[in-house]
């Protein structure tokens, strides 16, 4: 029997086994699949490591609850998407949580830290940096950013570049480098 919905993903068949595939249309479901003898992976082949849940199940945007993210792009083991209402971009890893995807505003300070022990310790030097480095509008975007995601977490900041330090240490040196920003700013 073949059947017509509108589905985000559908199945296509790759090296004997299935991976489903995005389709913005009417898609055919529950066909007949031939049964074939398992071909031989071809050199350079990487299997597809996503699992069935991860691409079936819909992601909302974490900031505002209730809107769908779109996927925009995809590589070996990860998956990005982008918030419609509030531009957030994220990315999902094979086996993770929904992070922000690298170059929002809270991994940019994250970044000078990332194989750190001690973060909190770096906040001083790091927030003398932006603020020499950056302009005033991507400092405010920055520290709004930040001072959100601290008084309503969505996520494990830690996870967004697999930070070394603790989730605990990393949220403390944000703090930190926003004050500092602040008080920067406020001597110039």
């Amino acid at each position: 029997m073949v059947s017509s919905v509108k589905r985000k993903f559908s199945p296509r068949r790759c090296h004997g086994t299935i991976q489903w595939v995005r389709w913005g249309s009417l898609v055919s479901y529950n066909r007949p699949v031939a049964k074939a003898s398992k071909p031989k992976p071809t050199p350079g082949h990487v299997p597809c490591v996503l699992r069935l849940e991860e691409l079936m199940s819909e992601h909302y945007c974490p900031r505002c609850k209730t809107v769908s993210l779109e996927e925009t792009d995809r590589a070996e083991n990860i998956c990005f998407f982008l918030c419609s209402n509030c531009g957030r971009r994220y990315a999902l890893e094979a086996g993770k949580a929904l992070t922000l995807r690298w170059r929002e505003a809270v991994t940019l300070p994250l970044h000078e830290v990332y194989g750190s022990d001690a973060p909190v310790e770096q906040a001083v030097r790091i927030a003398q940096k932006f603020v020499s480095h950056c302009s005033p509008a991507e400092l405010d975007w920055i520290i709004r950013e930040i001072r959100l995601e601290l008084d309503d977490p969505t996520q494990q900041v830690r996870d967004t570049l697999d930070c070394k330090a603790s989730e605990v240490d990393l949220r403390r040196y944000l703090l930190s480098f926003c004050e500092h920003v602040q008080r920067l700013r406020g001597m110039t």
